[in-house]
């Protein structure tokens, strides 16, 4: 019992303590400059990763092809680390090396 007053307690204070800064911030224009430019950034880091994501995603799909249907071994964590990195054009890479007699 004696805990949840003390919880209670506490979230009265913070809840206070929030709008007392809310309403220290109102109407100060440097505030919505640094919100709309973090929303800006979070966008684009949002597209880049999307990006990096779909690349990654389609290199272990190629891995995956061509380590079950072609029967190629490649070096597991090599291909799986390049596939990882540069998606489609490091399993090439793997190939190559494997080509070349390298990896």
């Amino acid at each position: 019992m004696g805990f949840a007053l003390i919880a209670n307690d506490l979230a009265g204070a913070a809840a206070s303590g929030a709008a007392e800064a809310a309403k220290g911030l109102a109407g100060n224009y440097w505030i919505l400059i640094a919100a709309v430019a973090l929303i800006v950034v979070t966008v684009i880091i949002f597209l880049v990763l999307r990006q990096i994501v779909i690349n990654s995603v389609l290199g272990f799909v190629v891995w995956g092809i061509i380590h079950f249907v072609f029967n190629i071994e490649l070096p597991f964590w090599p291909a799986l680390v390049s596939a990882a990195i540069g998606g489609p054009a490091g399993i090439a890479t793997v190939l190559i090396l494997k080509f070349l007699g390298v990896g």
